[in-house]
């Protein structure tokens, strides 16, 4: 029913409805843990059953609202699950101060979209205005060989996320491929 309820309010344009809906479903106090319980949670304390419902959801809000064009809302939603926990924050660790890496292995083709588009936010709040090399550091973005893809070895998130780059950003970003990485 959630999951039909994001997909309806995404398709009324209802993007700011959809977050306000997740947020109220998350506020309802789940059940009293045992210590039973308690033991089997892994290592952030919230067992495991539990983030799986809570990453479903919200990644089929973020996809509904994706798909409808309702995109600042997607990437907000995004936000607030990899701040809760239940969603991966792309950025790895950088190497140096003139390289950002990616990693997008394992997520479908909205949530690389967001994962990009939040985490070049993020870049760009966080880097000094005085820091001359801003506009020409390295961004290397991990995307998989496919081997989850629909067409076994036929990478999807590469193309996508080329495609994002060079169209949906002013100026547009260049991309290459590593050699033997594909």
């Amino acid at each position: 029913a959630i999951f039909a309820t994001c997909r309806i309010l995404a398709n009324r344009g209802l993007g700011n409805q959809v977050t306000s809906l997740l947020t109220k479903i998350f506020e309802v106090p789940s059940h009293d843990k045992n210590e039973s319980e308690e033991e089997d949670s892994h290592s952030g304390g919230i067992p495991a059953y539990e983030t799986s419902y809570e990453r479903a959801v919200y990644t089929e809000a973020i996809t509904s609202l994706f798909k409808h064009g309702l995109y600042d809302n997607a990437d907000e939603l995004y936000a607030k699950a990899v701040s809760e926990g239940f969603l991966p924050w792309a950025i790895i660790d950088k190497k140096s101060s003139q390289e950002l890496m990616l990693d997008l292995h394992g997520s479908n083709k909205v949530m690389a979209h967001s994962g990009v588009r939040e985490s070049f936010q993020h870049l760009v709040q966080h880097t000094p205005s005085s820091d001359e090399n801003t506009s020409t550091s390295d961004v290397i973005i991990i995307t998989g060989k496919g081997k989850r893809s629909s067409r076994h070895l036929r990478p999807v998130l590469r193309p996508e996320v080329q495609r994002m780059l060079l169209e949906e950003f002013y100026p547009p970003l260049g991309t290459s491929s590593v050699p033997g990485n594909m």
